[in-house]
């Protein structure tokens, strides 16, 4: 699975993890994954995992990072979209009002880097 880092701490190599299927957020923790190793994820890294779930959690495993710095202002549009649920997240346009839709605004592009 894809996905974009929202919040990583460097000193305990955890991670909260957007996912591309825009379901529940998954979590890393690098004490999970001793086996591959320490990967130093920031904000807006584009990344690749295999996720498993672990009871309601979906875990991160096996984290490779394919752009770094990919989304660096989605926490920020994320916040701007949670206070203003009418304007779109990353243009700031008005959302329809008459159009009812089952699908989200998909507010991250998930595509992998060429070249890679």
């Amino acid at each position: 699975m894809l996905g974009v880092v929202l919040w990583a701490d460097h000193a305990d190599h955890r991670a909260v993890i957007w996912c591309e299927d825009q379901g529940e957020l998954a979590y890393y923790a690098a004490a999970q994954s001793a086996a591959q190793g320490n990967v130093g994820l920031d904000v807006g890294d584009l990344i690749e995992f295999d996720m498993r779930r672990v009871r309601n959690c979906r875990l991160a495993a096996k984290v490779q990072r394919l752009g770094r710095g990919y989304a660096r202002d989605l926490p920020k549009a994320l916040r701007a979209n949670a206070a203003n649920p009418a304007a779109t997240a990353t243009q700031g346009q008005k959302r329809p009002a008459a159009k009812k839709s089952k699908t989200v605004d998909n507010i991250v592009p998930f595509v992998r880097p060429s070249g890679g």
